[in-house]
Formats: structure tokens, C-alpha cells, sequence
């Protein structure tokens, strides 16, 4: 990940961990930033990182979180 994509995924860290947000805040929040840091790609590339975005919506996400030991 380029140096600038890796600061912009970890300001909206920053502000979610100083917010004190929900697990869903976070989820999408780190989704947005995943989605910004798949835009700079070269299209081919591109498809891939959303595709792998695409893979779990939220409720799949929480439930697979909530059920590991």
C-alpha cells in the first residue's frame, strides 16, 4: 500500500478510535478507506480489490466475529 493510502487508512483509524464508534462505525470506515485506496489502481488491479471489499457485508462480518472463540 502506498505511503499515502497507509496514512489516510490510519487517520480514519485515528478518528474512529477517538470517537469511540461502534463496531459497525469502524467496519465502514475501514471499508471507505479500502474502497479510496482500490480507486488509485489500474483498472485490472482495480476489479480485484473491490471484488475482495465486495466479499463480506457487515452481518456476515459480525456474525463470523462473534462466533470465534
Amino acid at each position: 500500500m502506498p505511503t499515502r493510502h497507509r496514512a489516510a487508512v490510519l487517520a480514519v483509524l485515528a478518528a474512529l478510535a477517538a470517537t469511540g464508534c461502534s463496531t459497525r462505525a469502524w467496519y465502514d470506515g475501514l471499508q471507505a478507506a479500502a474502497r479510496n485506496a482500490c480507486q488509485v489502481l489500474p483498472s485490472s488491479e482495480r476489479e480485484r480489490c473491490e471484488a475482495q471489499l465486495n466479499r463480506q457485508d457487515f452481518g456476515a462480518y459480525e456474525r463470523s466475529r462473534t462466533s470465534s472463540p
